[in-house]
């Protein structure tokens, strides 16, 4: 049992048609992981291929975006409507898959050990409609001030030059929580319209966007 589902029992709260494990965790962000390569144990592999890059690369010209033969033509997918998309729409609705056409790896000069990673140009996102919406959970909850209340310029604190680390704890969640609502809720168009607002967090590595 989990530290959630046994907070969930400890607090006596009702049952739930949906169990835990039928919900999947999506980060909102850009992450990546390091993993060892099964096939060859001497491999280690650089993974993003999650939800986040794929819907980053989703408009591609590489990308080939997958409709059922037998989808009836007002449910057909197309790229328009992937590129109309959010993200939370995009997790909810559907596959994606990276399909590598070349893989790149360099190897150590003091060990034989080789490290593989991806390059967006080595390869191209597979898209594909689900044919049941699936349940998801973003992977962080923030509890902040609405996003609209945000105020660029504090006096005596910060003015428009500030840095995004430089400002205070509560300030930095707070466009966390833009950048969230965004890219999570809005789609790309409007997205591009909000940029301005944006400007702390894209200057920052650790949260910028690439869509």
């Amino acid at each position: 049992m989990t530290k959630q589902q046994l907070a969930y029992h400890v607090m006596d709260l009702p049952l739930v048609q949906k169990t835990f494990t039928n919900v999947d965790v999506v980060g909102f962000y850009h992450r990546s992981s390091i993993q060892l390569c099964s096939e060859d144990g001497n491999a280690i592999v650089y993974y993003d291929q999650t939800e986040y890059s794929a819907y980053a690369e989703r408009c591609r010209d590489n990308t080939v975006v997958y409709s059922r033969k037998n989808a009836k033509p007002e449910n057909e997918l197309i790229k328009e409507m992937v590129a109309a998309m959010n993200f939370r729409e995009f997790t909810e609705t559907i596959v994606h898959e990276w399909i590598p056409d070349a893989v790149k790896t360099a190897t150590s000069k003091t060990t034989s050990t080789q490290f593989r990673t991806r390059d967006v140009n080595s390869g191209h996102w597979l898209l594909k409609q689900r044919t049941k919406r699936r349940h998801i959970r973003f992977s962080t909850a923030l509890y902040t001030d609405l996003p609209r209340l945000y105020k660029p310029v504090e006096v005596d604190e910060s003015t428009t030059q500030t840095s995004f680390f430089s400002l205070d704890y509560n300030k930095r969640r707070q466009l966390y929580q833009t950048y969230k609502k965004l890219v999570c809720y809005f789609h790309g168009r409007k997205v591009q319209k909000s940029r301005s607002c944006m400007k702390k967090i894209a200057s920052c590595d650790t949260c910028g966007t690439r869509s």
